[in-house]
């Protein structure tokens, strides 16, 4: 599971981590948080949870037991032998994708 603000340093954001995850990893959940407004309308195109700052610490408790809930229920996906993640090999792997970031403007 992958929680992250929408806002974080350097050319990408949390909305362009969930676009990069809905594509290449989709069995990790996403939640996103962010207090502007502006982003909202993007960030829930992707298939990612948003929760809006200040959020109460018992939104996201249930957020994430409901979650947890789901991927017990939900059928199990074999996984490639040897397949393993890492930080690196999703760095480059996001490093090499067409995913762009979203724009200043």
């Amino acid at each position: 599971m992958v929680l992250s603000d929408i806002h974080m340093p350097g050319r990408l954001n949390g909305i362009d981590l969930a676009e990069f995850l809905e594509r290449f990893e989709p069995h990790i959940p996403a939640i996103l948080v962010t207090g502007y407004a502006e982003e909202l309308d993007r960030a829930r195109q992707v298939d990612a949870h948003v929760l809006s700052k200040p959020f109460d610490i018992a939104l996201l408790d249930s957020l994430l037991r409901a979650i947890a809930k789901a991927r017990q229920m939900a059928p199990r996906t074999p996984r490639r032998v040897g397949a393993r993640w890492n930080i690196a090999s999703c760095r480059r792997r996001w490093e090499t994708t067409a995913i762009t970031p979203c724009s200043t403007n």
